[in-house]
C-alpha cells in the first residue's frame, strides 16, 4: 500500500486496516494502524507527550505489525504446514 498525496494518515490507516483484515495471517493486527495513527495525532496535533509505557506500547504494536507482514509472519498454520 502507498499513501495517496491527498490522503490523511487516518484515512491511510483505515485503508491499511481493511487490507490487513482481509488476510487471514494479518487479521489479528488489523486494528494496529488505527491505534498507532491515533497516538500520532495526539502527539503531533494535540501537543501530548507519550509516557514511557505508551511509547513501549507503540513500539510493541509496530513490532507486531512488522512481524505479521513478513512472509509467513503471524501465520502459525502456514508455518506448521511447511
Amino acid at each position: 500500500l502507498e499513501r495517496g498525496a491527498g490522503q490523511t494518515p487516518r484515512e491511510f490507516a483505515a485503508l491499511a486496516a481493511a487490507d490487513l483484515r482481509g488476510r487471514p495471517h494479518t487479521a489479528a493486527v488489523a486494528g494496529l494502524p488505527i491505534q498507532i495513527v491515533e497516538v500520532f495525532y495526539r502527539v503531533r496535533f494535540g501537543g501530548c507527550t507519550l509516557a514511557d509505557d505508551e511509547r513501549a506500547e507503540v513500539e510493541q504494536a509496530l513490532a507486531a505489525l512488522a512481524t505479521a507482514l513478513k512472509p509467513g509472519g503471524g501465520d502459525s498454520a502456514a508455518t506448521d504446514a511447511r
